[in-house]
């Protein structure tokens, strides 16, 4: 990830890089949670992006195709 961004000329810190561990769902099989969602519903308040930080966390995923859901 540090050489893609490094990559880009853009400027851009690699910071977080140091964090960052996938691009992917990291649960057994891929299944969702809300919680998945909400953790960045504050970030984006905090950034005055008051739209998307209000958003119904449940209305932006699902698991109804996901045989791994919980039942």
């Amino acid at each position: 990830m540090t050489r893609i961004i490094q990559s880009r000329k853009r400027g851009e810190s690699i910071l977080p890089t140091q964090y960052w561990q996938n691009s992917s769902v990291v649960t057994a099989g891929g299944y969702i949670t809300e919680q998945d969602f909400a953790r960045f519903q504050p970030w984006y308040g905090w950034r005055g992006d008051t739209h998307t930080a209000s958003l119904n966390t449940k209305t932006l995923f699902t698991n109804a195709f996901n045989p791994y859901a919980k039942g």
